[in-house]
């Protein structure tokens, strides 16, 4: 079974992909996961800027070996495809649609992405606006050959993986699928044994992180405008897997029986001076963890 890594692991030390792609190849991960995250400016101008960086993420993939795994689009908490709000929906859409142009450059074939919860959209309705957007991008998912896969991001209308399934269930297209992530159920109570099972079969690509209860202020929130609730995050951290409260071990022996094979990613961001030390850490974890059940 293949170990990566997410960007928030590396990009806060390495903020060019370019080098964090290579550092994660040197600490020996197997994959890595791109952040097209939250930015300033317009998006056209990210997107192109993103473009140009393509040839050398390229080159760094084919000479480490390192694979992407795919790629998050962090920046769609600014534009949510569930809002109530027509033309943010539209613009997330656009956000899709570009991805999907961009991914088969680089040889990804999934999108994780993460929708924030909307203001005033009552549940069922912001499931409904979100399938609708996900039904506008089919198209260019199909013609790039990448599948849109919905993140448990710890939004209430989607904490769940019957929310999640209900949302896949009504785009009903091999195009849309999960990416679940085994920590974050524990942001909202929700057991991820429990959830993976529900899934089945299992999710297009997973995430692996683990938490502890702490008591902190409310997060500071990003510069720039976003939909969702980022307060989820005050009354849990995470830290090194295996070092929690998340039952990692059976999570990995119910993948196993659902016969998961696309690999797991990291995201347990830490501070930048120690983001090597966490990722060699997190890294050995995993594969103690993990190893055992996925290699039967």
């Amino acid at each position: 079974m293949k170990i990566g890594l997410h960007a928030a692991m590396l990009e806060r030390r390495f903020p060019n992909p370019v080098d964090a792609l290579a550092q994660a190849a040197a600490l020996g991960a197997d994959l890595y996961e791109i952040d097209l995250g939250i930015g300033a400016g317009p998006w056209a101008e990210r997107r192109d800027a993103f473009q140009k960086r393509i040839p050398a993420l390229r080159e760094t993939v084919e000479r480490t070996g390192v694979e992407l795994s795919s790629l998050c689009l962090g920046t769609l908490w600014q534009t949510s495809l569930a809002s109530p709000d027509p033309d943010e929906r539209r613009r997330g859409v656009e956000v899709v649609r570009d991805v999907c142009s961009l991914a088969p450059q680089l040889g990804v074939t999934a999108l994780l992405l993460p929708v924030g919860q909307p203001e005033g959209a009552e549940t069922a309705r912001a499931r409904e606006n979100l399938a609708e957007s996900l039904r506008a991008c089919l198209g260019s998912a199909q013609d790039a050959g990448v599948v849109l896969a919905l993140e448990n991001v710890c939004q209430p209308f989607l904490k769940t993986a019957e929310g999640l399934l209900e949302v896949v269930t009504a785009v009903n297209s091999p195009a849309c699928g999960v990416y679940y992530d085994l920590g974050n159920s524990s942001f909202v109570g929700t057991d991820p044994v429990a959830a993976l099972l529900v899934l089945a079969p299992p999710p297009v690509r997973g995430d692996a992180k683990d938490a502890v209860s702490v008591r902190r202020e409310r997060p500071p929130l990003p510069s720039v405008p976003i939909t969702g609730d980022f307060y989820v995050w005050q009354r849990r951290t995470t830290v090194t897997l295996g070092s929690g409260e998340v039952d990692l071990g059976a999570c990995a022996e119910v993948l196993n029986d659902l016969e998961y094979t696309a690999g797991v990613v990291i995201e347990v961001p830490g501070l930048p001076e120690r983001a090597e030390a966490g990722c060699r850490d997190n890294l050995a974890a995993a594969r103690r963890i993990f190893g055992p059940a996925l290699s039967r």
